[in-house]
């Protein structure tokens, strides 16, 4: 079983719209990965939060199954929970990023 966590943690839209949805959209419709999650992590969950467009795109991956986590610390420090709990799985991320770091995942980061 070949598992993809991919940890994005800039607010660059370029990166996201050019590089990171595409991946995971292709890697899903083309079965590249069986399993496929994507952390929303410190600053991207600011832009998550702020764009419309992007906060989208993410429920598209969502509703083809791909796993969305965001982080539950950083979301609460930005007040921003509430507008993220729609698309992803606000958790404490610690826990997850070691088991996917320790287990049999390869980890894409940006």
């Amino acid at each position: 079983m070949e598992k993809l966590v991919i940890i994005w943690t800039t607010n660059d839209k370029q990166t996201f719209n050019e590089v990171i949805f595409p991946y995971l959209y292709h890697s899903n419709e083309q079965n590249w990965w069986s399993d496929l999650t994507l952390i929303i992590w410190g600053a991207s969950e600011e832009l998550v939060a702020k764009t419309p467009q992007i906060k989208e795109k993410i429920k598209i991956l969502k509703d083809r199954g791909i796993k969305i986590l965001a982080c539950k610390w950083c979301a609460d420090n930005h007040s921003i929970t509430e507008k993220l709990s729609d698309i992803a799985d606000v958790v404490y991320v610690g826990k997850p990023i070691t088991d996917f770091l320790k287990g049999n995942y390869k980890v894409l980061t940006f």
